[in-house]
């Protein structure tokens, strides 16, 4: 079975630093996911949820309606609708995804909610905004980063727990072989 070490970053409350442990995070990702958050099916995104998502369109790999996305699982909808568009990592995303300040900035009624990185379809870097949690999972295989690495960009990294590769948030719905 197969593990990843499981931590949580912090320093993140910096511009700067955010932009830039972002970045890094971009390089080592396949596809990222946001969350759409709307009250009811019917009400319109407010003005900054969709000018990111007009921006993002182009990168877009898939996009479905969701109960369950990593550090979140929504149990009464009451109504609400939550949608994850999952998008392709391109230099051109970079401008955009910058538009935030930092990665608690992600969060209804501004922007879409809860980034959310992948490598080959697992959660690998995810982010419940409302409840300031995150979680980075990493492998010593030389295929992410090291800790040192993330480290120097001003974060810390808080070691949490080993966590089995089947318990990572898979997302399939971009992976066409």
């Amino acid at each position: 079975m197969s593990y990843f070490y499981n931590y949580r970053v912090n320093g993140c409350e910096d511009k700067d630093t955010s932009h830039l442990f972002m970045r890094a995070i971009l390089a080592y990702s396949d596809a990222f996911s946001l969350i759409y958050f709307k009250y009811r099916h019917e009400e319109e995104l407010t003005e900054g949820v969709s000018k990111i998502k007009e921006k993002l369109a182009p990168f877009e790999l898939d996009s479905r309606y969701v109960t369950v996305w990593p550090g979140t699982k929504i149990i009464n909808r009451r109504g609400n609708a939550y949608k994850m568009i999952t998008y392709r990592i391109d230099y051109d995303v970079i401008p955009i995804l910058e538009e935030v300040n930092t990665l608690w900035d992600w969060d209804y009624p501004q922007f879409p909610m809860d980034p959310c990185f992948y490598r080959k379809g697992r959660a690998w870097f995810a982010v419940s905004t409302h409840e300031h949690w995150n979680a980075l999972y990493l492998k010593e295989d030389g295929n992410y980063p090291l800790v040192s690495d993330l480290e120097s960009l001003g974060v810390s990294l808080e070691y949490v727990n080993q966590v089995a590769e089947v318990e990572l948030f898979y997302n399939q719905h971009y992976l066409w072989d």
